[in-house]
């Protein structure tokens, strides 16, 4: 007899928490679509325009730099030892200097990115969680990552990039559909 009481129990259980499962609201977002969508995305990239110019001048004086001494080399024949040898390691040291300025600028390009992307991302992510309590979704997912597909299906009902657009003050493009998929 406990045993069927038991079985009972479990046999409520799932039955009830299927349920529950079942009428919990999901949705998505195109997450990429609503940040590269917004206004403040113009000064962003200008910005990162700029400090990648920069740090592509002073690498190119750099490579300027070590041509001039392998031009160098081609009279380093004629010169005693001590200023060959004085010549190669300026140039190794020259050479050394220039990698690790590139993979820095790399870097510093990257973390630059991340510091102004940051204030945008906690405002997307902001009305992405206003937009759902108010719209009672239990939760949402992003539509793409890396301009690659995440959803491969999901009924349009369940898409709240407008909702999150129309939040953020963003203004929705007239032809949506073949740019972010979104109607």
């Amino acid at each position: 007899m406990k045993k069927i009481i038991q079985i009972a129990a479990v046999a409520l259980l799932m039955i009830g928490s299927s349920t529950f499962v079942s009428a919990q609201k999901y949705g998505y977002a195109n997450y990429e679509f609503i940040i590269q969508s917004m206004p403040e995305i113009k000064g962003l990239n200008s910005e990162l325009e700029t400090l990648q110019a920069q740090l592509q001048a002073q690498l190119q004086q750099k490579a300027a730099e070590i041509q001039q001494i392998e031009a160098q080399f081609e009279n380093i024949q004629s010169q005693p030892p001590a200023i060959q040898e004085n010549m190669k390691t300026d140039y190794q040291q020259k050479l050394q200097s220039f990698e690790l300025f590139q993979q820095n600028a790399e870097k510093d390009l990257v973390n630059k990115q991340e510091e102004l992307l940051q204030p945008l991302l906690i405002k997307v992510e902001g009305a992405i969680k206003a937009v759902a309590k108010e719209n009672g979704f239990a939760m949402i997912f992003s539509k793409t990552m890396m301009n690659n597909p995440v959803i491969l299906f999901a009924d349009e009902k369940s898409d709240i990039t407008k909702l999150v657009m129309t939040k953020l003050n963003i203004p929705i493009p007239a032809d949506t559909t073949t740019a972010t998929g979104i109607k």
